[in-house]
């Protein structure tokens, strides 16, 4: 048993890409699929898209290229009221920093990869990532590297030409970046596990205890952003599988050394896993 056990545990870190070319590790904004979500707290998000599950719509900016700076990181600081919310929420709406041109075009070119992949492949790529975590390789390094902490799936929808683009959470599940967990232990940083909760200060804990674990680290905080990008969780189910009951994983790891066509085996969602 304890030699299956080991080789699960090779095929599962098999399955993790940790090198920076990831962006579950080393996010970089994209001007072309990325669609920052600006003014809005990831607790309120949290609580219109998954615990109300309402649809939300974008909302370009009316302000000047000058008036916004979108290259500044936001630290997540928590709020001492939870009832205290910020005036610049917009309800049922994502607030942009883009012009409504360069909005609409970002969304185009989203919601048709978003198709194609699901085509293609079978499953969905396109997230929601609820807060971000600056930090580095080593003590010694002043290279911050930025990495999502909460993925909601979502799925972009749009009812006809001409008519707007909307957005909702797929009903899947919602979990942190298991690829940044791998990477940090690494550093000996054990990032704390996230489960779907039913209220919105859930969000605030979570990043609580993010900041909590890395109190010590020069260069690293949480940050209060948001994002709409492409993440590839595509091996995510089979590791998810071999985390499962041990009598049925040493099944699975029969399966696996008989075949290694299993992990490209297309599930279309994570739900049935968790059921």
């Amino acid at each position: 048993m304890i030699c299956i056990e080991k080789k699960l545990e090779q095929l599962r870190q098999d399955l993790l890409d940790l090198s920076l070319r990831n962006n579950l590790i080393d996010y970089r904004f994209s001007k072309a699929k990325t669609i920052r979500i600006i003014d809005q707290h990831p607790h309120e998000i949290y609580k219109i898209f998954v615990l109300q599950e309402k649809t939300m719509n974008f909302l370009p900016t009316n302000k000047s290229d000058s008036e916004i700076d979108t290259n500044s990181d936001i630290k997540w600081i928590p709020f001492i009221d939870e009832n205290e919310e910020p005036n610049n929420i917009f309800e049922n709406y994502l607030n942009t920093p883009y012009e409504s041109e360069e909005l609409e075009k970002r969304l185009f070119n989203i919601y048709n990869k978003a198709n194609l992949v699901f085509e293609e492949q079978g499953y969905s790529v396109l997230y929601l990532a609820l807060g971000f975590l600056n930090w580095t390789e080593n003590q010694n390094s002043n290279i911050v590297h930025k990495a999502p902490l909460i993925l909601v799936p979502v799925e972009l929808k749009r009812p006809g030409v001409g008519r707007k683009y909307t957005l909702q959470w797929t009903g899947d599940d919602i979990f942190p970046s298991i690829t940044l967990q791998a990477k940090l232990v690494e550093q000996g940083i054990e990032l704390p596990e996230f489960e779907m909760t039913d209220e919105k200060s859930g969000i605030d804990i979570y990043f609580q205890s993010v900041v909590n674990v890395i109190s010590d680290k020069k260069n690293w905080s949480v940050l209060n952003e948001i994002s709409l990008d492409f993440f590839n969780f595509k091996k995510y189910i089979s590791i998810k599988i071999l985390t499962l009951l041990p009598g049925l994983r040493v099944c699975l790891l029969q399966s696996i050394l008989l075949s290694r066509k299993f992990l490209t085996l297309k599930i279309p969602s994570v739900r049935f896993l968790a059921s």
